[in-house]
C-alpha cells in the first residue's frame, strides 16, 4: 500500500487495487501509472453520474405540467380529507366509550 495516509474510501480501494495488481515490489512507473488510470476512472464515473442526475431531474421537470400538478393537489385534497374523517370517527368513538363509562370522560364531549 502507499506511504501516505488514505484520506477517502476510492483511495484506499485504488491502493488495494494497485497492491493486487501490480504487487508490493513492482515498478513504481507501472503502478504510478495504473493508479493514475483509476483515479482517471473514478473522475470520469463521478461526471457521468451528475450528467444522468441532471438529465434525469430534467426530464421529472418535463412531466410536472399544469394539469397533472392540478390532479396532484387534487388527490393530496383528497388524502387529507380522508385522514380528517378517519379523526372525526376515531375521535367520535373514543366519546361513544366515554358516554357509556361517565366516571372516565374523555374531556372532548
Amino acid at each position: 500500500m502507499r506511504t501516505e495516509m488514505a484520506y477517502r474510501q476510492t483511495d484506499r480501494v485504488i491502493a488495494e487495487l494497485v497492491d493486487a495488481t501490480c504487487g508490493r515490489h513492482d515498478d513504481m512507473r507501472a503502478r504510478y501509472l495504473l493508479e493514475q488510470a483509476l483515479y482517471g476512472l473514478v473522475r470520469l464515473a463521478k461526471v457521468e453520474q451528475l450528467t444522468d442526475m441532471r438529465v434525469d431531474s430534467e426530464r421529472a421537470g418535463a412531466l410536472t405540467d399544469p394539469a397533472r400538478q392540478r390532479a396532484t393537489r387534487a388527490l393530496l385534497r383528497k388524502v387529507r380529507m380522508d385522514v380528517a374523517a378517519s379523526r372525526r370517527r376515531l375521535r367520535d368513538d373514543a366519546c361513544d366509550e366515554c358516554r357509556e363509562s361517565p366516571e372516565q370522560p374523555c374531556g372532548e364531549c
